[in-house]
């Protein structure tokens, strides 16, 4: 599933979805669908294509990078349309084998 796809299928089951702004920074950086108890779909950040992108776009560091996601996006709730955030690294089983 492509990015497209995913957009498509939050458009059409969950308009009240949030999506993270500006988009052609965050877009890029959604990995999947996902659902909390009653809440879905809902699309699926990853963490470290959003802190790369933090760190080009406010051109910091690192640290300064996470610590901006920490506070302004991870620690957002936004009702239930909330993203969800996961480490890409900590995927079981990526790629199908």
């Amino acid at each position: 599933m492509n990015n497209s796809e995913v957009l498509a299928i939050i458009e059409m089951e969950n308009p009240d979805a949030q999506l993270m702004e500006p988009r052609e920074q965050y877009d890029p950086c959604i990995v999947g669908l996902g659902y909390r108890f009653s809440d879905g779909p809902l699309v699926i950040y990853s963490i470290e294509r959003v802190i790369n992108t933090l760190m080009a776009s406010h051109q910091c560091d690192y640290q300064n990078a996470y610590d901006f996601y920490e506070f302004n996006q991870l620690g957002s709730w936004m009702g239930e349309g909330t993203p969800i955030f996961i480490y890409e690294e900590h995927l079981i089983n990526r790629g199908g084998s």
